[in-house]
């Protein structure tokens, strides 16, 4: 089926959307694929799609039908598990929380600095005693407004919960598994740059290594989302290719055999997926380097356009709800086109600057939909500043900020420096952003 993959993840998706949203759109676009794959397609390819598309439905019902709260909602008392890295903004703290296998949203109001720094040595997946009461999350009071009941729905996530009582030393860390030790390493990774580094460099360190946003100052997601730019604070493809390229490069230098270095690396990426984060974009881009490399280890080429393929419908599998993450539609969105036009728009520019200027705008035309549906507007000045800033942070700031953590952790105090350069740089981005969002330049 090679070069065919794209149909069966494209048959999935919109199946998907039919059974969702019983939309008749859907179900036409659905119609018209199926025809069109009888008419062009081999007669697998066209079994492979309605197979796929029908178990990728029963999947999403499935996990639909299980989707359901065990909790009762005049429970007081919980005793579970921190689920995800707790986060502190101002005077709020904010956590997962699992209890009876079901995973809440906690808050915590803050009362005092002492308290603060106190809570700040909660860690994910310690086991706590909390008091709180649980409510419903708040659906979209307009139309086409954000559904936070919605997007915690596709969590499993069910409550908010309120809490009154939290004591620390009630908090005990149970014995970790591998894969549990991993997110608990992440959490010590974030936390060392935290402590360690100043801002705004230690927010984007935070982002472009370990993909949380949390550090950056809210102000500063608000510009680079209203430019276009969001995704540069994402782990992306990109992302995870150079480091790929550079570990291999590495691997080589210090005299390990190429199939090895290829191994290490099969390795290493789904270590990497979880020290990142686990997003969408993330899974999506380990995949494909994996694919990658397999398809060089064994010798068999693999298109580009099946590899992500592949990977669409390989997470669709695995969790149906992907497919309503804002992340997973823009990651796949772009990559798609990017590939897609590889062999047809791409080869037509010569020079490195207009293939930059190419790559930017079929980006941006394939990201607008979303862009659009999602946040209403988007900026007219996204693609020149795209294609300044993409250079930058891919080939500047990212390897930066990854020279300045491991010369911090083997060579503390020599990596002022480079700190100061990181500084110098997020700084200017900052100032040219905020003068740029001065002007009336937003659809």
């Amino acid at each position: 089926m090679k070069g065919y993959y794209i149909y069966c993840a494209f048959s999935m998706m919109i199946a998907l959307y039919v059974y969702d949203n019983y939309s008749a759109v859907s179900l036409f676009l659905l119609i018209v694929l199926f025809i069109f794959q009888w008419l062009q397609c081999p007669r697998k390819v066209v079994i492979a799609s309605a197979l796929l598309s029908v178990l990728c439905v029963y999947l999403l019902a499935e996990t639909n039908k299980h989707n359901k709260t065990v909790l009762l909602a005049e429970s007081s008392s919980f005793t579970g598990e921190i689920s995800s890295v707790p986060h502190s903004d101002g005077d709020k703290l904010t956590f997962k929380f699992t209890v009876q296998n079901e995973e809440v949203m906690a808050f915590y109001k803050l009362k005092t600095l002492e308290e603060k720094q106190q809570l700040e040595k909660l860690t994910i997946h310690q086991v706590c005693q909390l008091a709180g009461q649980l409510t419903s999350p708040s659906p979209a009071r307009n139309l086409h407004a954000f559904d936070y009941q919605q997007y915690l729905y596709h969590q499993s996530i069910h409550w908010q919960l309120n809490v009154k009582r939290l004591d620390l030393v009630k908090c005990q860390l149970p014995t970790l598994t591998p894969l549990t030790y991993l997110t608990f390493i992440r959490q010590k990774g974030i936390n060392y740059i935290q402590q360690n580094m100043s801002d705004p460099g230690a927010g984007f360190m935070q982002a472009l290594i370990y993909g949380e946003r949390t550090g950056i100052e809210e102000e500063s997601i608000k510009r680079y989302q209203q430019f276009g730019l969001i995704h540069l604070l994402a782990i992306s493809g990109l992302h995870v290719g150079l480091l790929t390229a550079m570990c291999f490069y590495l691997l080589i230098r210090i005299g390990i055999t190429r199939e090895r270095a290829i191994t290490l690396l099969l390795l290493l990426l789904p270590v990497y997926m979880v020290l990142a984060g686990g997003s969408a974009s993330v899974v999506r881009a380990v995949f494909m380097s994996m694919l990658m490399l397999i398809s060089i280890k064994i010798q068999r080429k693999i298109l580009l356009v099946d590899s992500i393929s592949l990977a669409f419908m390989a997470m669709l599998l695995f969790k149906p709800y992907y497919l309503f993450d804002v992340g997973f539609q823009l990651s796949f969105a772009v990559s798609f086109a990017l590939i897609l036009s590889s062999q047809t728009i791409l080869p037509r520019f010569h020079s490195s600057f207009s293939q930059l200027m190419a790559v930017s705008a079929i980006a941006q035309i394939s990201s607008l939909p979303l862009l659009l549906y999602y946040f209403y507007g988007v900026s007219l000045l996204s693609l020149p500043l795209n294609m300044v800033f993409v250079p930058l942070f891919s080939l500047v700031i990212l390897p930066l900020c990854l020279l300045i953590l491991f010369v911090h952790i083997l060579l503390p105090g020599v990596s002022e420096l480079l700190e100061q350069i990181l500084h110098v740089l997020l700084l200017v981005c900052e100032n040219c952003l905020a003068f740029l969002s001065g002007f009336p330049l937003i659809l």
